[in-house]
């Protein structure tokens, strides 16, 4: 037994001598051919390391192996002759990322749902990281992005809950929809003076955001961009901004026709719309946790959907004559947008200046069909009660009562 033993040692000895003179690593565990030049190998420590002997480089397929052994590696290093990188998405055990100066593209949904991805490395030599890339890395905390990229694609960051500052390299002209929405914990954006374009939602539900500085290049925002940003306080404009404005803290368009967005956050009680505004934009003042009056003056003409919605506080609005038009965003008759405009259950009193109710329709409001208004006081121009008692809707108000508008 003791000759068998001795035997059975030397023998892995020498097998051990001839791996490590024929340049195999004895740490290897496995390994997965990609392309007939690309090698994916998998160490005892769970490092996965993807080389390419290609002259040129390569990109890296899209479906290989991996997909079928993704909880097995922690760690990646993607090495040099490759210019992409492919499907890692739902690995949940992965926690660091190496991309080598080759890597110039990270695609569409590379690292998606990756719940205990905490570090990347990258160079600038990445022009391109495509749209979902990161969506849903809830460990990612910080990511240094390379100064080579021009578009943060559409939801690249979406759900990257632990991120908590990100800083927007000057070669960036665009972020796209929904880019940052639902990151939570991001409290610092820094964004450089290169962006054109902010998308529909690229920063909404940041509930940690305290308050954001727009550049001077700015031209385009969309609908909803800091939408339940419900810490957002201020927002600050690049006095050299040709297109927009912030004035205490709320932003307009820099003739201050449309008011954009007032901050969620902001601790006024009290606002009155400056004279000169006639577009109250889309969910401008969505959420305003402190607002309990607003005045809307008589130069406004349109108040767009959702523009007071979910102001917990807000007892009382006034409508002037000047307004026509409640939504562009909605199929709604006109009524019933005026609902979904002022979508608030603790409103107590509506001033309104139009003598005749605004058009005979079966249901008014929103109020109407949820039963806010019959809890709410109706103020309407003196000699015009009854106008209001003799239609639907208008009349099932609280108390209609007459005043005399300024």
């Amino acid at each position: 037994m003791k000759q068998f033993a001795l035997f059975f040692t030397g023998m892995m000895l020498i097998f051990l001598t001839n791996c490590k003179r024929d340049g195999i690593d004895e740490n290897y565990v496995e390994s997965w051919d990609l392309t007939p030049t690309m090698t994916a190998k998998l160490d005892d420590k769970g490092v996965l390391t993807i080389s390419s002997t290609a002259k040129y480089s390569e990109d890296m397929p899209q479906v290989t192996p991996l997909l079928d052994n993704k909880y097995k590696f922690y760690s990646l290093v993607i090495g040099d002759s490759i210019k992409s990188v492919g499907d890692f998405s739902w690995c949940s055990n992965l926690t660091s990322v190496t991309l080598s100066n080759s890597v110039k593209v990270i695609s569409s949904g590379a690292f998606r749902n990756c719940i205990n991805l905490s570090s990347i490395t990258m160079s600038n030599s990445v022009t391109m990281i495509r749209g979902a890339a990161f969506s849903g890395c809830t460990s990612l905390s910080s990511i240094i992005l390379p100064k080579s990229l021009q578009t943060i694609e559409i939801v690249t960051f979406y759900g990257c809950s632990s991120l908590s500052s990100i800083i927007i390299p000057n070669s960036v002209k665009k972020i796209d929809e929904r880019a940052f929405e639902n990151c939570s914990s991001l409290v610092t954006v820094t964004m450089s003076d290169s962006i054109t374009n902010l998308g529909d939602w690229a920063f909404s539900r940041c509930s940690s955001l305290h308050s954001i500085s727009l550049p001077s290049t700015l031209t385009t925002i969309g609908t909803q961009v800091f939408s339940y940003c419900t810490s957002l306080a201020s927002i600050q404009v690049n006095e050299n901004n040709p297109n927009y404005l912030s004035e205490e803290g709320v932003l307009y368009n820099k003739n201050k026709t449309t008011l954009f967005l007032y901050p969620a956050q902001k601790k006024n009680e009290t606002f009155e719309i400056p004279y000169g505004v006639n577009e109250i934009y889309t969910y401008a003042f969505y959420q305003c946790a402190h607002l309990t009056s607003v005045k809307i003056p008589n130069s406004v003409k349109q108040i767009n959907s959702g523009a007071f919605q979910n102001c917990p506080v807000l007892e009382s609005i006034n409508i002037p004559k000047s307004v026509t038009n409640f939504s562009t965003e909605s199929d709604l008759p006109f009524p019933a947008a005026l609902g979904s405009s002022f979508d608030c259950s603790n409103i107590k009193t509506l001033k309104v200046e139009w003598e005749t109710p605004v058009y005979d329709y079966a249901y008014i409001m929103d109020w109407t069909q949820i039963g806010y208004n019959k809890f709410i006081s109706l103020f309407v121009p003196i000699g015009t009660k009854e106008n209001y008692l003799a239609v639907y809707g208008w009349k099932d108000f609280k108390a209609i009562i007459e005043y005399e508008p300024e």
